[in-house]
């Protein structure tokens, strides 16, 4: 939401059958409401479009990181 100019909604979380039926970690992105005028106008811009998926890569990538550098830690020992 940061590098795009559109309202922070917040993280949502909900039992969605495309996301919770699943063997794979999985996200569902909404991008903006084409009901909004301009939200609908910004959404088929294509840099609205490239911030968007750079920010979803990024953030994909971000994720993959943590869990790479979580399994590549020893437990602590007690």
């Amino acid at each position: 939401v940061g590098r795009i100019n559109s309202p922070d909604r917040g993280v949502r979380q909900a039992r969605f059958y495309v996301i919770h039926h699943t063997r794979v970690p999985a996200i569902l992105c909404e991008m903006g409401y084409i009901s909004n005028a301009t939200e609908r106008y910004s959404l088929t811009t294509e840099e609205r479009q490239n911030a968007t998926a750079n920010a979803i890569a990024d953030g994909v990538v971000e994720y993959l990181q943590t869990r790479l550098t979580a399994s590549a830690t020893p437990p602590a020992m007690t």
